[in-house]
């Protein structure tokens, strides 16, 4: 419903219009709507929507506080690069960036439509999460990729379970994309004009 609800507000359309529909692996889609990627996560209480109408898009989230164990998890999440860089942190710090690390592959994948099919160990990020890199840490991106990490608290982040990351894998693809992404002005005027003319004649 709050996919709906947003994709309506986006495409400019009641939310009885827009029909979320899965592709064979999983990933979401709007049907009819080419013009517009989404990508869903939800965590306990919280779900997220996140909409590009630049190319893909995918969003995951978790807990602020999940613990993730380097030892435990290295092998199937980090790449040599990653590895090299997070297994001197100290404890605390290195959890979060481990966290960071597994909802930003998560985020990746989702945008891909790959979801756990496309290995950690594959890509890896820079520090700080903003460049997608080669299992050997070199760039493996041109700049047609953001990512970025967020906090996101709800009742004001009084309890563990009310303080959560989220993490945004969004692409551009090049051609532009429009403004308006409006259901009412998608088609050309031209183009649909020389559709009813054709229609037209073929009638007399």
């Amino acid at each position: 419903m709050l996919a709906r609800h947003a994709a309506s507000a986006a495409l400019d359309v009641l939310p009885d219009a827009v029909e979320l529909a899965y592709k064979p692996g999983g990933r979401p889609y709007l049907r009819g709507c080419d013009q517009i990627d989404v990508s869903l996560s939800h965590t306990l209480d919280l779900v997220v929507v996140g909409l590009n109408r630049l190319g893909r898009i995918g969003v995951d989230t978790e807990l602020a506080g999940r613990r993730l164990r380097f030892s435990e998890v290295h092998r199937q999440m980090c790449t040599s690069a990653e590895h090299a860089r997070l297994a001197d942190l100290p404890g605390p710090e290195q959890e979060a960036e481990l966290l960071r690390t597994w909802t930003l592959k998560e985020a990746y994948t989702k945008a891909l439509g790959q979801g756990m099919r496309l290995g950690f160990t594959q890509f890896g990020f820079s520090p700080g999460g903003r460049e997608l890199q080669t299992p050997d840490g070199g760039a493996a991106s041109h700049g047609e990729w953001s990512f970025g990490t967020f906090g996101l608290e709800l009742n004001g982040g009084r309890t563990a379970t009310d303080r959560y990351l989220v993490s945004i894998a969004c692409q551009d693809a090049g051609h532009g994309g429009e403004e308006d992404t409006s259901v009412g002005t998608m088609l050309d005027e031209g183009f649909l004009g020389q559709v009813v003319d054709l229609l037209g004649r073929q009638g007399a």
